[in-house]
C-alpha cells in the first residue's frame, strides 16, 4: 500500500477516501495562459519526470547550499535489490573485462546467476560514478552537462525499482541514453529558473514524514520551501486536474499525521505544483483550502481507513 495506490482511481478500497478529498476540498478552478515552454521531445514520459526531479534536486543542492537539506537518494535504496545471495563479484577474469560494455560482457556468461551478478556489479559500479558526478557539479568541476542528465536518468531507473517493485530490476541496462531524452532534460533544466524555489531559510528535499509515511508503507514528497510543501509535473498540459491537487493534499495530511522528519519545527502553510515544461508555479494558502477541522477530520479518517484495510489484507 502507497500514497499513489490509495489515491489512484483504480483502488477500489479508498472510493470513500478519495470522494470524502473531493467533498471536503474542492479543486479551485483555475485558467492558465502560459505556453508551453519546452515540449516534449519523447514519449518516455514517466522517465523524463524522474529524472528532473533529480536534476532539480541537484541544482537546488549546488545554487542555494546549506539552505537545503537533502537526504539520500532514493535510487540508493533501490542497491539493496542488486546484491548477490553469496555476496561475489566477477572477478574471475580480471581487469579485462572492465572496458567492455554490458551487453558485450553479458554474452560472455551463459549462466543466468553469472549473468545477474554482473549485472549487480554493472549496477553499483555506475551508482558511484553518479555519486562523482553529482559532487563534481556541486563543486563547479563537472565539464560536461550530459554526464549529470545521464545519472539523473540512470537514477530515474533504479527508482522505478523501489517505487514499482524488485521486478523492475530486470529492465535495467547499460546501453546509451536516448539523445532525445537528454536533449528535453536538457532543454527542461535551462528553462527553470531557481528563483521560484529561493528560500528564506530552508528547502528540504524529499521529506518524509514519520508516522504519516510509515502509515502507507513510504511516502516522500520533493519539497517542502520554507513553509511551502511543492509537487513537480513534468505534463504537457498545464491545468490543475484532481489528481495533481489529492497528490499534495494527500502529503499534506501525511505531515499532520507525523510531522516532517528531522524537521519537526517545520510547519506547512501553502501547498504549490510547479509545471516545468510551462515553468509555472502555482501555490494556495492551506486557510484558502479549509479550516482545521476539516483537515483533522479527513486525516483521521484516512489513518482509520488505511489501518482497517491492512488488517483485512492480512486477514
Amino acid at each position: 500500500m502507497s500514497l499513489t495506490s490509495i489515491l489512484s482511481y483504480n483502488n477500489k478500497d479508498f472510493k470513500g477516501f478519495r470522494e470524502l478529498l473531493t467533498e471536503s476540498f474542492p479543486a479551485p478552478r483555475i485558467k492558465f495562459h502560459q505556453e508551453i515552454k519546452v515540449a516534449p521531445a519523447t514519449t518516455n514520459y514517466m522517465l523524463i519526470g524522474k529524472a528532473f526531479d533529480y536534476l532539480l534536486r541537484f541544482h537546488l543542492e549546488k545554487e542555494y547550499g546549506k539552505k537545503v537539506s537533502a537526504r539520500k537518494w532514493v535510487a540508493e535504496s533501490a542497491l539493496t535489490y542488486f546484491n548477490d545471495r553469496n555476496n561475489g563479484l566477477i572477478h574471475s577474469r580480471g581487469d579485462e573485462l572492465s572496458d567492455l560494455t554490458y551487453d558485450e560482457l553479458r554474452k560472455l556468461f551463459d549462466d543466468k546467476e553469472e549473468r545477474d551478478k554482473l549485472r549487480n556489479q554493472k549496477v553499483k559500479e555506475k551508482f558511484v560514478e553518479c555519486q562523482k558526478i553529482h559532487q563534481q557539479f556541486i563543486e563547479s568541476k563537472l565539464k560536461n552537462e550530459t554526464d549529470l542528465i545521464e545519472s539523473a536518468l540512470f537514477l530515474a531507473r533504479l527508482d522505478d525499482v523501489i517505487r514499482a517493485g524488485p521486478m523492475m530490476k530486470e529492465y535495467i541496462n547499460f546501453l546509451p541514453e536516448n539523445h532525445l531524452d537528454i536533449d528535453d532534460l536538457k532543454q527542461l533544466t535551462q528553462t527553470c529558473d531557481l528563483e521560484v524555489f529561493k528560500p528564506m531559510k530552508k528547502i528540504i528535499l524529499n521529506p518524509t514524514f514519520g508516522e504519516g509515511s510509515n502509515l502507507v508503507g513510504g511516502a516522500d514528497a520533493d519539497m517542502i520551501v520554507d513553509d511551502m510543501l511543492i509537487d513537480i509535473k513534468v505534463t504537457k498540459e498545464l491545468k490543475l486536474t484532481r489528481p495533481h491537487f489529492n497528490q499534495v493534499l494527500g502529503y499534506y495530511l501525511l505531515f499532520l499525521i507525523g510531522g516532517v522528519d528531522n524537521h519537526k519545527d517545520t510547519k506547512i502553510k501553502t501547498l504549490g505544483l510547479y509545471f516545468a515544461r510551462h515553468h509555472v508555479l502555482w501555490t494556495i494558502k492551506i486557510d484558502d483550502i479549509a479550516n482545521n477541522d476539516e483537515f483533522n477530520k479527513v486525516k483521521d479518517f484516512l489513518k482509520k481507513k488505511v489501518k482497517k484495510t491492512y488488517r483485512q489484507q492480512i486477514a
